[in-house]
């Protein structure tokens, strides 16, 4: 068991190097926008649009930096998340948002993770996926198949690509869809379009959000034919209870921690 672990984790090491120098620059441009948004701020009120595209950006970046080994960045995109919900800002507030978004510059700047310095190659990760989408995505394995091993659903293409390539070396037949409706109008009825062993759920997803999605397939029955395994930034004790309360299999807070994530991915499968 002690070997096979390692070996998940080495695994993981590998497709975080390969994939941080694939996906760095995305993750620079979705801080852009949040840079955008606190200049906008400092100049006076700001358009709702401009500050929800923050905060969500804000999000993703709390959600899979962390993974990336940037636990720091993570903490400071959590912060800046949070003080684009409380807008109108005060004074103080608003130079602490400031300091976090040039700090989460700063820290992003760096080539490095928790892991080291990152040096690896891009990687070769095809570019398809099944939802409505343009320019370059992360693989979805197993795209023409009726049934795979692990469904991943969330809007988050960087963290997205970095658990499906991992999911892809351990040999799990994948798919992966962004959107919270479309993932449920797959998954449920007697006949469903897609069946899967394991869904990975993300909470906050658009259309329908993930808890949404998770009592649908508990009110529909499907849950009898698959576990699912809840991902969530926010994960608090009363989100934890409901999930399990509507039949979630796990609960896995973000920032994941890859060879966590398969290892409970292996336990839903084994069990």
């Amino acid at each position: 068991m002690e070997s096979e672990t390692e070996s998940i984790e080495e695994k993981a090491k590998t497709a975080i190097a390969q994939l941080w120098v694939r996906y760095r620059p995305a993750i620079l441009n979705r801080l852009s926008v949040v840079e955008a948004a606190a200049v906008e701020l400092l100049k006076g009120p700001i358009d709702e649009g401009v500050r929800r595209k923050a905060e969500g950006e804000a999000h993703k970046l709390a959600g899979s930096l962390g993974t990336f080994g940037f636990s720091d960045a993570s903490r400071d995109a959590r912060e800046i998340e949070i003080l684009f919900q409380s807008v109108p800002l005060d004074a103080n507030q608003t130079v602490r948002l400031s300091e976090l978004v040039v700090d989460l510059r700063s820290q992003l700047e760096k080539e490095q993770t928790g892991s080291g310095n990152i040096t690896s190659e891009k990687s070769t990760v095809t570019s398809t996926q099944t939802s409505t989408s343009s320019g370059d995505s992360p693989a979805t394995h197993g795209l023409q198949e009726s049934s795979v091993d692990v469904l991943l659903v969330d809007d988050d293409e960087v963290l997205s690509g970095l658990l499906l390539h991992t999911l892809k070396t351990q040999g799990y037949r994948t798919e992966w869809i962004v959107d919270g409706q479309v993932a449920a109008d797959k998954l449920r009825g007697p006949t469903p379009e897609l069946k899967a062993r394991i869904v990975v759920l993300d909470v906050n997803l658009p259309s329908l959000d993930g808890i949404s999605v998770l009592r649908e397939l508990s009110r529909t029955g499907a849950l009898k034919e698959m576990k699912v395994i809840m991902l969530t930034v926010r994960s608090s004790e009363p989100e934890v209870l409901s999930t399990l309360q509507l039949g979630a299999f796990d609960h896995v807070p973000k920032p994941v921690s890859v060879p966590v994530l398969m290892q409970r991915i292996k336990r839903a499968l084994e069990s």
